[in-house]
């Protein structure tokens, strides 16, 4: 429940692709390299994804405290553990 509230837009090298909401999850066709995902709230968040030609990857994002609203983690999971995760998600787009 924390941070319902706050659900900061998902970038990939500075282009919005989606949000971060509770239960959610989006994809996005992004080319082949080293990629970064950012969300930002008081602060920007970034971590650095490989995407492989043809293969999937996964970013998790989830909302923590934060000093006056909730502040976004990213991290990059399993390809694995991902689809898992996905599935048990609502779809809110593609981008």
């Amino acid at each position: 429940m924390l941070g319902t509230a706050v659900q900061p837009a998902v970038s990939v090298d500075g282009a919005k692709k989606g949000t971060c909401k509770p239960n959610g999850a989006f994809y996005a066709d992004v080319a082949p390299g080293n990629r970064i995902v950012s969300a930002a709230t008081e602060v920007k968040r970034e971590t650095l994804v490989h995407v492989e030609e043809g293969k999937s990857s996964y970013v998790r994002c989830s909302i923590g405290l934060g000093m006056f609203v909730g502040q976004p983690y990213l991290e990059v999971i399993a390809p694995g553990t991902g689809k898992l995760e996905a599935d048990k998600l609502v779809f809110t787009g593609r981008h």
